[in-house]
């Protein structure tokens, strides 16, 4: 179930390779400087379906072995920056 704070983010995965789209509409042909370990995140799925249409409407469709990750992030905690550094440390150098 999805939360509706929840930020929605979303990866396209090539099933054949493991690797994730950097976007632009040459992914379509699997060449490596489309894809990376890291790839493009698209925030939300407007964006995402954006991408995808101009996929299909360069190539005609969308490869079968193309799969969307979507991911949630919530905000767990807000604490202050200077809880994870040792000020005293810093102050030594």
């Amino acid at each position: 179930m999805k939360k509706k704070n929840a930020d929605r983010y979303f990866r396209i995965r090539n099933l054949a390779t493991g690797k994730f789209s950097k976007g632009g509409s040459g992914a379509f042909y699997d060449h490596s400087s489309y894809w990376s370990s890291t790839g493009k995140v698209w925030k939300g799925t407007g964006p995402l379906r954006n991408h995808l249409n101009v996929v299909i409407e360069t190539h005609g469709t969308i490869p079968t072995n193309w799969e969307v990750i979507e991911y949630e992030f919530n905000v767990v905690a807000v604490e202050n920056a200077s809880k994870y550094v040792d000020i005293l440390k810093l102050l030594k150098k």
